[in-house]
């Protein structure tokens, strides 16, 4: 999957990653890929960087952003179970990264509580953290892990040479602002209004 988006500075940022076979891949509330059959899922969210390193950011900023209230993991109820088991910080190409593992419970939407195992890559663009996490529940986990690790590492998010697209992400197949009231880049950001409505 690869798409190229111009976030708030008005740049053009390219978001790419490898999909695992079977999974599916959706545009209409955000960038997300899902096996609809096991429940696994990654997505691509947007947050503020607390600091211009990749390396300097702390786990519990992110996280914080993943399991902010008003994202996708707030829509049933406020996370508090955390867990970061291992942080890395690496350069691929020109490029930094962080990765981080964790484990978490989440709820369903008939508000029964889950355990499933995370990971997350996450890069600085124009002072944004741009990630993609992925998880699966921790009884798949052991059977998934290699095609989310496969997908979480393929993970880019780079500054694009300038092109025709517009501020606000016209024309780029993510999000449908007339139905949703956003779409393109912002429809990435963690406290998107989607997950309000």
């Amino acid at each position: 999957f690869q798409t190229e988006l111009v976030n708030g500075e008005g740049n053009p940022v390219i978001i790419s990653f490898q999909k695992p076979k079977g999974w599916k891949v959706s545009t209409n509330t955000g960038i997300s890929v899902q096996n609809y059959v096991t429940a696994e899922s990654a997505y691509v969210l947007v947050a503020p960087a607390s600091t211009e390193s990749v390396s300097e950011l702390n786990p519990k900023y992110v996280l914080d952003k993943v399991f902010d209230i008003r994202g996708r993991y707030g829509t049933f109820g406020k996370i508090d179970t955390i867990d970061v088991k291992k942080t890395a910080s690496v350069t691929e190409g020109k490029y930094q990264y962080k990765y981080i593992d964790f484990t978490f419970s989440s709820f369903t939407p008939g508000g029964r509580e889950v355990e499933r195992n995370g990971c997350i890559k996450v890069g600085i663009v124009d002072g944004d953290c741009i990630m993609l996490i992925a998880s699966a529940t921790t009884g798949k986990w052991k059977s998934t892990k290699v095609a989310i690790a496969a997908a979480v590492t393929s993970f880019v998010a780079i500054p694009a040479p300038k092109t025709l697209l517009k501020a606000g992400g016209t024309g780029t197949g993510v999000g449908n602002k007339e139905a949703l009231g956003v779409d393109g880049y912002d429809l990435l950001r963690f406290d998107s209004p989607i997950w309000r409505t």
